[in-house]
């Protein structure tokens, strides 16, 4: 090994048994944390697509209705010039 190396490993602190089962503990709890997280990322992604789906479908369907009424409306006036 050359001696940086030696000297950076040296110059790592010693930790105690307690300390490493406490930085283990906190590890263990972060990393929940964080599968929490992702798992209401995930729950809030999949939630806006289905908006988004919901949104589109309903944008068609008012295209759809607007459509129909300017057709009916053409035909109104029609049956309405014929009387």
């Amino acid at each position: 090994m050359p001696p940086e190396s030696v000297a950076s490993i040296a110059s790592l602190p010693i930790t105690s048994y307690e300390d490493t089962q406490q930085m283990l503990r906190a590890y263990k709890k972060k990393k929940r944390e964080i599968a929490k997280l992702k798992e209401t990322i995930f729950r809030l992604e999949t939630e806006f697509l289905t908006m988004k789906q919901n949104q589109t479908l309903v944008e068609e369907e008012l295209t759809s209705t607007k459509k129909k009424l300017s057709k009916s409306e053409k035909n109104l006036k029609l049956a309405q010039k014929r009387e």
